[in-house]
């Protein structure tokens, strides 16, 4: 059981339930331990027919899980309030099958924001398909996710399946991980932040659109790392960013990395990767000593898809791409729709294959 080095195990206390109407939680230095199933660290649930909002803070202290399907932090707004979650100095360790650092989950039709802001907040999952931190509006409103400093990693180092010895996985590990099924725009934001990953279809930032909207991503400084799995056909198409824009809905994806590394291992991996299956562009950039390294056959630095309606724009200015894997490119631009592809390197770009589909690829 993970502890702080600083807090002894008979300090822990019991965890969190509230499904007050009006509460306000705010924790300080809390240590949390808790096993069983479903047992979350901290459960706050807000039922229909209310309006109140979800405020939660918690500083310092730390939360441990160890029952299947139990979360460090679970929160569910299904009233017509907003939802407010911070911490800062806590530390998260979850042990669970299908487990979640922080989940948060918003199913109103209300017009709300759900938004989330870590500081310094370290977080581990033990298990292979686990989110360090998830949060999902099945309604109206926006996400926002802001993370400061710490860690986030998903080791996938217990796997629920082994069939004659050898382990099977689909993998799914996710740092964080943003899905929005409605109206509204999904922002994230990582600052000197690291992030480890691995296993299959794993990525360490995930801005998931379904509805209409945009998906801005932002790292600044920091790290995101998909590491070697365990498995034979581990880290196969691993992300370590990713911006999804599916279905026919309208909005942009942009996406940007100022500094900071990504390093991807595997098959078919991808340092940044932009899809757009509806209307609207895609922007990425990477400027400003930002470093993108893939390994692996048929991976690339930074991938932008597009099946729909507007244009693909790639900007490389003072960063640099490697890739090392055969049939692989520093920069692809597809497009399967209608629109144009631009691709722009200034500044530095060291170590680029350039990759095109089709005819429109410019540079």
């Amino acid at each position: 059981m993970f502890l702080p080095s600083t807090v002894s195990a008979q300090t822990c206390t019991s965890r969190i339930i509230n499904k007050e109407k009006n509460a306000v939680i705010d924790e300080t230095n809390r240590v949390i331990c808790t096993t069983g199933e479903d047992h979350h660290g901290i459960y706050v649930e807000r039922l229909g027919g209310t309006t109140a909002d979800i405020a939660l803070t918690m500083t310092g202290g730390s939360i441990t899980t160890s029952g299947d399907y139990a979360y460090g932090i679970n929160v569910r707004q299904l009233g017509a309030g907003k939802v407010d979650v911070k911490l800062s100095g806590v530390r998260i360790q979850n042990e669970s099958k299908d487990g979640y650092g922080i989940r948060i989950y918003y199913g109103n039709s209300s017009v709300k924001d759900v938004n989330l802001e870590v500081t310094n907040v370290d977080i581990t999952t033990t298990f292979v398909d686990t989110r360090g931190i998830y949060v999902r509006n099945n309604a109206s409103g926006n996400i926002g996710i802001s993370m400061t400093g710490g860690s986030i990693t998903t080791q996938g180092k217990k796997l629920p399946v082994t069939i004659m010895g050898t382990p099977e996985l689909e993998g799914r590990n996710f740092g964080i991980f943003g899905q929005h099924q409605g109206s509204g725009n999904i922002g994230i934001t990582v600052s000197d932040g690291s992030i480890t990953t691995k296993e299959v279809n794993s990525t360490g930032i995930l801005g998931q659109h379904q509805g209409s909207g945009n998906v801005v991503i932002s790292m600044t400084g920091g790290r995101i790392t998909i590491e070697k799995g365990i498995t034979a056909h581990a880290n196969v198409f691993s992300t370590g960013i990713r911006g999804y824009l599916k279905g026919t809905g309208t909005g942009n994806i942009e996406i940007s990395m100022t500094g900071g590394r990504i390093a991807t291992q595997g098959t078919s991996s991808r340092g940044i990767f932009g899809e757009h299956e509806g209307t609207g562009n895609i922007g990425i950039a990477v400027k400003e000593g930002g470093r993108i390294t893939t390994t692996g056959a048929r991976s690339y630095g930074i991938y932008g898809q597009h099946s729909g309606t507007n244009n693909i724009v790639i900007t490389v200015s003072g960063g640099s791409i490697t890739t090392t894997g055969a049939d692989s490119s520093g920069i692809l631009g597809e497009h399967k729709g209608k629109g144009n592809v631009a691709v722009s390197v200034s500044g530095g770009g060291k170590h680029l294959h350039l990759g095109f589909s089709r005819d429109f690829w410019t540079s």
